[in-house]
């Protein structure tokens, strides 16, 4: 008799534009126009690393948010070493107070007389995609934001990544510049390059590694002190491109004029075994 196993499937997608019609978990992905054709994709199985579907899979691409994966590790990462505490409040930069005021690159604002637990900055990056929050815990880790695009670089060296990184929240040069986060020796447009074998890879040692991280991802909304910060990813359940046969849990969107939208998926499938 055959036994059903769950595997968790972790799916890293680059697309040109919209994500409305993907069929994940088949062997192709197909568009359904030209704004909707995917750059490059990669499905694995989370637990084993088996492959499932692969295209285009080593081309570096830019990422946008899906950059905030390398970021949430390293803050897991961080809080596992004993470095900081999830109850920590984070020092907040007058820069990154100021993006949090912006109507476009901003999901809640930082007034300063709020405090902000590094609990709260991780569910607000996770889940909301804040860019400022993501640059904050970057900072906080690391001590600047420069320290910490350095350590981002150097897990992706030690795993071996197709990958560059030159921001904390996936935002590029164009963004990051206004506010003073523009990293010495990077390009008027530079941003985050990375593969989508190598994005879907660190979202594989994230969920792997920390899988208290589903919990934190597969919710509709988080309460921020008086805010509430919907999610980006709209195929959870509940939300409005939910399919049953393909059981969303997490993960992370992202989105810019240069990268598109892109996405990371989990979800677990039942198999044969």
């Amino acid at each position: 008799m055959l036994k059903l196993i769950k595997h968790r499937l972790a799916t890293g997608l680059v697309l040109a534009a919209g994500m409305v019609g993907l069929l994940m978990g088949t062997p192709a992905v197909h568009a359904a126009n030209k704004a909707d054709e995917v750059k490059a994709a990669y499905i694995m199985d989370a637990q084993s690393g088996q492959v499932v579907y692969a295209q285009n899979a080593d081309q570096k691409l830019p990422i946008a948010s899906l950059s905030k994966l390398m970021t949430l590790y390293l803050v897991e990462s961080a809080i596992q070493r004993g470095q900081i505490k999830w109850t920590d409040t984070v020092p907040i930069d007058k820069n990154v107070r100021k993006m949090a005021t912006s109507a476009t690159l901003s999901v809640m604002p930082m007034p300063a007389k709020e405090h902000f637990t590094v609990k709260e900055l991780f569910a607000a990056t996770l889940v909301g995609s804040s860019n400022s929050g993501a640059i904050a815990l970057g900072e906080y880790v690391a001590g600047s934001n420069a320290k910490f695009i350095k350590l981002m670089n150097q897990q992706a060296a030690k795993w071996q990544l197709d990958a560059h990184f030159i921001s904390a929240s996936g935002l590029d040069n164009t963004d990051l510049t206004n506010y003073d986060l523009k990293i010495a020796g990077t390009g008027e447009q530079g941003q985050n390059m990375v593969s989508a074998r190598a994005v879907t890879t660190i979202a594989r040692h994230l969920i792997n590694d920390y899988p208290d991280v589903i919990k934190v991802a597969d919710q509709r909304s988080v309460k921020i002190h008086k805010y509430t910060v919907p999610t980006s990813v709209q195929i959870l359940k509940g939300e409005k491109y939910y399919d049953y046969r393909v059981p969303v849990d997490g993960l992370k969107t992202g989105y810019t004029n240069q990268a598109g939208a892109c996405l990371v998926a989990t979800f677990r499938q039942m198999v044969d075994g």
